[in-house]
């Protein structure tokens, strides 16, 4: 975050989707806290990215994205499910909605 790079994790080719979609909570807290909107800004960036990704079937999201270029990675698999590696993402989307 620092040197605001994005790049593959060591692991593997891909991020799971919930990996780079949980932190809007977090970040909106951090626009509370300082008074800065920078930080729900980048948030709310991602969640704007996201929205507009092709790939989802019925609102649910695929479990892997790339965070080199940020398009869900058909390469590592284009399963979609509500279970792991998703979850948070569904999750977070619903306590936008409630915070």
């Amino acid at each position: 975050m620092k040197k605001k790079q994005a790049h593959t994790p060591r692991w593997g080719s891909a991020s799971s989707t919930s990996e780079v979609t949980t932190i809007q909570i977090e970040f909106s807290d951090l626009t509370f806290i300082t008074g800065d909107k920078k930080y729900e800004e980048y948030v709310y960036n991602v969640s704007k990215h996201i929205s507009r990704l092709g790939g989802k079937l019925d609102g649910l999201v695929p479990m892997w994205i790339s965070p080199t270029n940020g398009n869900f990675n058909v390469k590592a698999g284009n399963t979609i499910t509500l279970g792991a590696r998703t979850d948070r993402y569904h999750i977070y989307l619903y306590k936008q909605q409630i915070v």
